[in-house]
């Protein structure tokens, strides 16, 4: 465990030393970057770079999909919080579940975001979990990796569903757009988890909400029903009507009980706070006064006993 430690650390280390750097060079022209972009294929994500073995996605609205960079930023976070939570899902079924993830961070620099990933030895022809392509091929190739997968979701409180069309409709327990590659190392490892957690019903104003607007894991904890992470989405074509009737309904939960839950339980606090706080200023200011009173009665003591005196 030191040792992963250790390796994390040289690991967060190295990605924000270069990630200062991309960010820093971002507006220049590709000739002039010290660490050039590459093609690395997806839909989204904006660009990619590659230097010292860690991978690195720029967090930036290059097509248009979130509605400016503020969205692509929130994104990141996204699939930073996805994946931290299948690990969490992972720690507790160590010796069951033989998948695995990158190491991962965020470098947060000059108003950008970059998400840093240690390189795998990993190729289009290693995909047998989810779609690289939009969902025109969607992979559950291996019982193994699927039935894992069901049980991360289970944890986790997501409804499987199925993705795809004719012979590429698939049962899938995660996003359509998730992936799981199998190593050169024979390992099972987990990415692109920026859609994990089902969106909110969108609102219609917000550009790519489905991908920015998501229900937090600890809500999701909370609801009776299991709510799939392609609702509201073209992804979740299939059966939608159930599905997307099951986000509302989470919705709804969400902003006429646990939100009014929650404003109660804060007035309870700041209640608790006010009324400690003001018995500490009236203990102060009885306090104050008995001092007050006991100064003056000395005061009146010593000028008696002057007066004796005299």
């Amino acid at each position: 465990m030191t040792q992963l430690v250790t390796l994390h650390e040289a690991f967060a280390q190295a990605a924000t030393r270069i990630g200062r750097i991309i960010i820093e060079e971002y507006g220049l022209p590709v000739a002039n970057k010290s660490v050039p972009p590459l093609d690395a294929g997806g839909v989204a994500g904006g660009e990619k770079y590659l230097a010292e073995g860690i991978f690195f996605k720029f967090a930036v609205d290059s097509s248009g999909l979130f509605g400016g960079d503020a969205g692509a930023q929130k994104v990141a976070v996204h699939e930073h919080n996805g994946l931290m939570s299948i690990l969490g899902s992972l720690m507790w079924h160590l010796h069951d579940l033989h998948l695995s993830t990158n190491m991962m961070c965020i470098i947060s620099h000059r108003g950008h975001k970059l998400i840093a990933q240690s390189k795998l030895a990993i190729n289009a022809g290693s995909l047998v979990y989810g779609s690289a392509d939009g969902g025109r091929t969607v992979h559950a190739d291996r019982p193994d990796i699927n039935s894992n997968m069901k049980t991360i979701a289970d944890i986790l409180n997501i409804k499987g569903h199925y993705v795809g069309q004719g012979a590429q409709r698939k049962l899938l327990h995660m996003p359509g757009d998730i992936e799981v590659h199998i190593g050169a190392d024979g390992r099972a490892y987990i990415l692109d988890t920026a859609r994990v957690f089902p969106p909110v019903l969108p609102d219609m104003r917000v550009a790519g909400g489905f991908m920015t607007q998501l229900f937090r894991p600890e809500f999701l904890l909370r609801l009776d029903t299991p709510i799939s992470s392609d609702a509201f989405t073209r992804w979740g074509m299939d059966n939608k009507e159930e599905h997307n009737a099951e986000g509302r309904a989470a919705t709804s939960r969400l902003l006429n009980e646990s939100l009014l839950e929650c404003a109660r339980s804060m007035d309870q606090q700041f209640e608790r706070v006010l009324t400690l706080v003001m018995q500490g200023v009236l203990f102060t200011a009885h306090n104050r006064t008995q001092t007050s009173t006991t100064n003056n009665n000395n005061n009146n003591n010593n000028n008696n006993n002057n007066n004796n005196n005299n």
